[in-house]
């Protein structure tokens, strides 16, 4: 025996001792035991009973070279099914007659076949018979239903008996009918099998299995301890191995927790009572291992969660059982036609077809709960919804993307990937679209972060990262301090609140656009870039303004920060339009390709960067835009901005989102947007007409006029009043206007005094005569005075070029206007 195991311990087989004449396992914790070497097999060996079987723990335990050795179990009870068994063995695994292979001491057509693979895999049974068949249970004593074949896959939590164990019942040895190589493994050869087939074979997500389990499903469910034992009672425990058992004691003992000692004694007992039935239970064992047992960090968290859920899986076998009993009793299918007459000539009372017996079934397992294999795999990617009045397929694609299409399209897809129906096959998309199963959105779709809407399908999946303050952000902060905000304090808090705004109320939308102005290669998208990585499923970057209001605007539909780079709006109307609609309006319609176009909120914050003197289409009562010009000390710093890329992809993104969560939000309002001096050149670079006309004056200082004072001599403008005739101020007006391309048309006479006075309430009209004539006039105040008027009317304080002028400063708060 020793002989014969030793290679395969030597090449990482977890090899462990059987019970004689038994498939049984010595010792009941052999599930958790650390692998035995090849002295300790044969110390152990020679030190215990004579004649002992041997076994192989599979999965994890099992490393041969860099794989892990699992076992496809095909089990025949009847041997005139061995046929359409292996039929199906070979297409689940077409080269499975290339694998090492071992015949029972049972004898017949059942097999053991050894694989490798790259990944660890839990058991999974793979296919089975139409039917199940009584079969006569020594250990049970009783008849038990069994499937007619069964091919499982055996993996972490398993474990066989090898060559040259004996057979319990018939006393003849295990044999390898294909001999396992291992001289092959060397050469790499072998049973190899790829394991994201397998994956894919046994619907495993090793995201989903080692995702953190939600702490609501890991609380108690408040059972009595007489309601476990009633669900106990559906469970047959015969043929569990002890990994399985174990399950069983922390559920059990998992739902004890918190009750009084007296309490926790009765579920004690509960469990007891079901171990028991079971010949391989021991009194002292089980009760030694339930009062030392604490959950292992490897092991999953169980809960009675999956005791019910088994229970559900059970109860749902009984009634299909029946149904499938109903529809044998039936016979053939009638013909459509033959009762045609019966209403006539009288008939037997009707008995349900087997098309309204299916359809039962198909109820029995959607009010369990349970969802078929291939719906699930359709599920997990697709799901059906009504958007516009038309049936649309929702596909999420592994890149994070979502995509709509027609049931048609979806068909033709699985046209390849297909399922028996009634009378031949059809694609594996209409059997889902058919089941009360499929996953569906009545309601059709929303973008709605932060919070739940029965019925529709939401965008919003959660944040990307998980906040923890134990990284650093700094780098950040200081970047938007320092180089975005230029270390002015005010525009740093505002900054920083606009971000926290996202973070902490992404469904409240700000109504305010971030506008970053500066050279090349200082940092200006960095800030955007480092923060996007908290959201990247609903951060868009787009390169120029077409793409941002283009007639497909699908990236919309789950926007939350839409990064344009490179942007300029330097008088396109059209543009200038869609962009204030994206930056204020709380709807937007999506036109995808291929699909109506429907309504969806708008969340979106816009953030702006580029290069151009002339970003955003300002206006002198604008509150849409917080525009700010970035310093360019960083500029090519490759060492900084390697550094900061650094912080965040170790621990920065996770220190960011705790630092946003947690920031102060008070006394914060995100449409109190500070004026800067870069709004106010983007609100100067939007002048048009007389606007842009006065506004040059203003700027050096000299009328293009004729004017004198008030006393009718030459006038300074820098100290005192002037006075123009309305007709001359006209006059010159009028010709700088034909010289103006993208003004506008002229202003008609009364309009021009009206805006002037807009421009300046202190301008005053007054007439003076000229000989017997009276002539019109404009009594403008001084430059001074004319440019204070002016910034309030801008509602932002403009830096003006000319020093030798005497500065008047209104008494208003522009940022309170």
């Amino acid at each position: 025996m020793l002989h014969e195991i030793e290679p395969f311990a030597r090449a990482g087989f977890a090899i462990h001792w059987l019970h004689p004449k038994s498939k049984r396992p010595i010792g009941n914790d052999w599930a958790s035991k650390p692998v035995k070497t090849l002295d300790q097999l044969r110390s152990s060996y020679e030190a215990g009973v004579s004649g002992k079987n041997v076994g192989v723990r599979l999965g994890k335990w099992s490393k041969v070279g860099s794989d892990f050795l699992l076992v496809i179990d095909v089990d025949i009870r009847k041997p005139e099914l061995a046929k359409e068994a292996f039929a199906e063995l070979k297409r689940l695994f077409p080269e499975y007659a290339t694998y090492p292979s071992v015949i029972s001491g049972s004898g017949g057509a059942s097999r053991h076949f050894y694989i490798l693979t790259s990944r660890e895999f839990p058991s999974k049974q793979l296919a089975h018979s139409a039917h199940q068949s009584l079969v006569w249970d020594e250990k049970q004593q009783k008849d038990v239903k069994k499937w007619d074949w069964e091919i499982e896959l055996f993996g972490t939590g398993k474990q066989v008996a090898m060559p040259p164990s004996i057979h319990p019942i018939t006393g003849k040895p295990y044999v390898w009918e294909r001999p396992f190589d291992l001289d092959d493994l060397d050469l790499g050869l072998g049973p190899f099998v790829d394991s994201d087939y397998i994956a894919s074979l046994i619907d495993y997500d090793e995201e989903r299995e080692n995702a953190p389990v939600n702490p609501d499903a890991i609380e108690p469910l408040g059972l009595t301890p007489d309601q476990v034992r009633e669900m106990l009672s559906k469970i047959p425990n015969e043929d569990f191995d002890y990994e399985e058992w174990l399950n069983v004691m922390a559920s059990v003992q998992h739902e004890a927790q918190g009750h009084p000692l007296s309490i926790r004694k009765q579920f004690y007992e509960v469990f007891r009572e079901w171990s028991a039935k079971s010949s391989k239970h021991d009194d002292e064992t089980t009760k030694a291992k339930y009062k030392s047992f604490k959950n292992s960090p490897n092991r999953r968290q169980r809960t009675m969660r999956s005791i019910q859920a088994q229970v559900r899986e059970i109860e749902l076998d009984e009634q299909m059982d029946d149904l499938g009993d109903e529809i044998d009793d039936l016979g053939p299918e009638e013909d459509e036609n033959e009762g045609e007459f019966d209403d006539v000539l009288g008939s037997d009372p009707e008995k349900p077809s087997k098309r309204e017996i299916r359809l039962r079934m198909a109820e029995v397992e959607h009010a369990f709960g349970i969802v078929p294999k291939r719906i699930q795999r359709l599920n997990a990617k697709h799901a059906v919804t009504f958007l516009s009045g038309k049936c649309v397929i929702i596909t999420e694609n592994s890149d994070g993307t979502t995509s709509y299409g027609t049931p048609g399209e979806l068909h033709n897809w699985y046209e390849n990937d297909r399922v028996a129906s009634e009378k031949a096959t059809q694609p594996v998309s209409k059997a889902w679209m058919q089941h009360k199963g499929r996953r569906q959105y009545p309601n059709g779709v929303v973008f709605s972060p932060g919070k739940e809407r029965d019925g529709y399908f939401n965008h919003w999946k959660g944040f990307d990262v998980e906040p923890d303050p134990k990284g650093s952000c700094k780098m950040w902060l200081d970047h938007l301090r320092e180089i975005i905000c230029n270390g002015n304090e005010t525009h740093y808090r505002y900054a920083l609140g606009w971000f926290a705004h996202m973070i902490q109320k992404p469904w409240e939308k700000p109504g305010v656009a971030m506008v970053l102005r500066g050279r090349k290669r200082i940092g200006k998208d960095t800030i955007a870039d480092y923060f996007a990585g908290l959201i990247k499923r609903y951060h868009v970057t787009v390169a120029n303004q077409d793409q941002m209001v283009g007639k497909f605007n699908a990236h919309q539909e789950r926007c939350l920060l839409l990064h344009v780079q490179e942007g300029f709006w330097a008088g396109n109307k059209q543009a200038e339009g869609s962009l204030k609609y994206l930056i204020t309006s709380t709807s937007v319609l999506i036109e995808p390709k291929s699909v109506n176009a429907f309504t969806v909120d708008s969340y979106l914050r816009l953030f702006i960067s580029s290069n151009e003197d002339w970003v955003v289409p300002a206006t002198a009562d604008e509150g849409r835009y917080f525009v700010l010009d970035v310093s360019d000390k960083r500029k090519d710093d490759h060492k900084y901005f390697g550094a900061m890329k650094r912080e965040m992809m170790n621990g920065g993104l996770e220190a960011l989102l705790h630092y946003l969560q947690n920031y102060d939000l008070s006394k914060f309002e995100v449409r109190k947007v500070p004026d800067t001096n870069a709004l106010a050149d983007q609100k100067i670079q939007g002048l048009k007409n007389l606007d842009k006309w006065w506004f040059s004056m203003l700027e050096s200082g000299e009328p293009e006029f004729e004017f004198q004072n008030i006393k009718g001599i030459v006038a300074d403008w820098n100290t005192e009043s002037i006075v123009v005739d309305r007709d001359d101020f006209r006059n010159v007006y009028s010709a700088w206007m034909r010289h103006q391309r993208y003004d506008g048309s002229e202003l008609v006479k009364f309009m021009i005094g009206k805006r002037l006075r807009e421009l300046c309430p202190q301008i005053e009209d007054r007439r003076r005569r000229d000989g017997a004539k009276q002539i019109w006039t404009y009594v403008i105040p001084s430059l001074p005075q004319c440019r204070a008027e002016f910034s309030k009317f801008m509602n932002s304080e403009i830096k003006w070029e000319t020093t030798d002028v005497p500065e008047i400063v209104l008494e208003d708060d522009f940022d309170d206007l």
